[in-house]
C-alpha cells in the first residue's frame, strides 16, 4: 500500500510539472532565428533575421519590427489546448502551430512555412 501511494505521488508530481514545462508565457520580444518558406528567397530571410522582432504582449497585442521601427500592429490570442496562436492584423487573420523546442518558440502554419523563435 505504501509503494502504490508512492507510486501515486510520484505520477502527480510528474504530470504536474510536466503542464507547467508544456505551458511557456509568449510575451516578450522574440527575435527569429530561422525561417523556412518556398514564397520568400534566401536574400529576404537572411535580412528577415538579422533586422525583424516581434513583441507579444500581456494584454494580446503584437508588434513587428524591421530594424527597430514598427512595420505592423495588430492582436492575437493563444489556445494553449489547440496549441494554435491566431494574429489578426487589419482584417486578416494568420493561424499558426506553436510548439516548443527549449526556449526556441516555433511557429507554423498551413502554407507550411515555419520560424523559429527565442526570446530577446
Amino acid at each position: 500500500m505504501r509503494n502504490a501511494f508512492l507510486l501515486l505521488s510520484a505520477l502527480l508530481l510528474f504530470a504536474c510539472s510536466s503542464k507547467k514545462q508544456g505551458t511557456k508565457d509568449i510575451t516578450g520580444q522574440w527575435k527569429p532565428v530561422a525561417f523556412i518558406s518556398d514564397k520568400v528567397n534566401e536574400k529576404e530571410v537572411q535580412e528577415m533575421l538579422q533586422t525583424a522582432s516581434v513583441e507579444f504582449t500581456a494584454d494580446h497585442k503584437y508588434f513587428s519590427y524591421v530594424s527597430g521601427k514598427k512595420e505592423e500592429e495588430g492582436s492575437f490570442t493563444l489556445d494553449e489546448k489547440q496549441q494554435q496562436l491566431t494574429v489578426t492584423n487589419r482584417s486578416e487573420n494568420q493561424v499558426y502551430t506553436i510548439s516548443w523546442a527549449g526556449d526556441t518558440m516555433v511557429l507554423s502554419n498551413t502554407e507550411k512555412e515555419t520560424m523559429k523563435l527565442l526570446k530577446k
